[in-house]
C-alpha cells in the first residue's frame, strides 16, 4: 500500500496535496502531514516541535517520522512533498527587510531541509518521488524588493539540483525522482489578500490543480515523470495550469 508525506500539510497547497490522495483510500496505507500545526486532512498528523538548534528541530522530528510508520508497519513512503514556506519582501537596507531574510530562510530552506533529509531515511529507494516548491520569480532572477525569498528559494532550487546529482553523493537513492515547482502565484486566500495587484486571479495556479498533479506523478513513476533534477514551470492562462519542463540553467 502507498504512503505519501506532506511537509507544511496544515496549509493551503499541503491540505490540497493530502486532498488529492484520500479517493485512493484504502490504497492508500497512510497521509502524514508534518506542521506546526494540526492537520486533520490526514491519517496521521506529527506537530514539528522547535528545538533550540535547526539541527536539533530535524532530527526530533524525524524521530516522530519513524515511529508513526513504525506503529503503521510503513517500511518506507513513496512520495514526499515539501509545500511549506511564505513570503516576505524587504531588501537589506531595512530592519524589516533584514528580519525578513531570516524569517524566510526558516520558513522555506529550513522546511526544505527537512524534507530532503526526511527522504533520505524514509523515501521509498525504488521510485520514490520527492517534490520541492521552488519559485519562477527567483530562478535566475534579480529579486531587489524580496531579497529574502530570492534568497532562499534559490538556495531551496539548489538543494533540489544537489539532490539530484547522478555521483551518488547526495544521500538518496539514484532512483529517486526529484522535481522541483516553479508558481508564479498560487491562489490561497493571503496572496489575494496581499498580492492582489500582481496579477489577474485567473492567471494564478489553482492548489487544487497542483495537488491533481503532483497525484498523476506519483501514480505513474514508470511514465509520464520528468526525468529527476526536472524544474516544472507552471503557465496559468484563464484558470487553466499547464506543468512544462523548464530544466534549469545550470543543471
Amino acid at each position: 500500500k502507498m504512503s505519501v508525506l506532506v511537509v507544511g500539510g496544515a496549509g493551503v497547497l499541503g491540505r490540497s496535496v493530502l486532498r488529492s490522495f484520500t479517493p485512493s483510500i484504502p490504497k492508500v496505507a497512510s497521509t502524514i502531514s508534518v506542521d506546526l500545526d494540526y492537520c486533520d486532512e490526514s491519517n496521521q498528523s506529527i506537530i514539528i516541535d522547535q528545538q533550540d538548534t535547526n539541527t536539533n528541530t530535524i532530527l526530533n522530528t524525524a524521530s516522530k517520522v519513524a515511529d508513526v510508520l513504525k506503529t503503521g508497519g510503513i517500511e518506507s513512503v513513496d512520495t514526499i512533498i515539501c509545500t511549506a514556506g511564505s513570503w516576505a519582501g524587504g531588501n537589506v537596507d531595512t530592519v524589516e527587510g533584514l528580519d525578513a531574510i531570516e524569517s524566510m530562510w526558516q520558513a522555506n530552506v529550513q522546511s526544505a531541509v527537512l524534507t530532503a533529509h526526511l527522504a533520505t531515511k524514509f523515501l521509498n529507494p525504488n521510485g520514490g518521488l520527492l517534490v520541492f516548491t521552488g519559485a519562477d520569480g527567483a530562478l535566475m532572477k534579480p529579486t531587489p524588493f524580496m531579497m529574502g525569498y530570492g534568497l532562499a528559494k534559490t538556495a531551496t532550487h539548489h538543494l533540489a539540483l544537489s539532490l539530484a546529482s547522478k555521483n551518488g553523493d547526495s544521500g538518496l537513492s539514484l532512483n529517486t525522482s526529484i522535481i522541483t515547482l516553479l508558481p508564479k502565484v498560487i491562489d490561497t486566500p493571503n496572496n489575494r489578500k496581499y498580492m492582489s495587484e500582481f496579477e489577474p486571479f485567473d492567471e494564478w495556479a489553482k492548489p487544487n490543480d497542483i495537488a491533481k498533479q503532483i497525484k498523476y506523478w506519483n501514480d505513474n513513476k514508470n511514465n509520464d515523470r520528468p526525468e529527476s533534477g526536472s524544474f516544472i514551470s507552471l503557465n496559468t492562462i484563464k484558470g487553466k495550469t499547464t506543468f512544462d519542463v523548464f530544466g534549469h540553467p545550470l543543471k
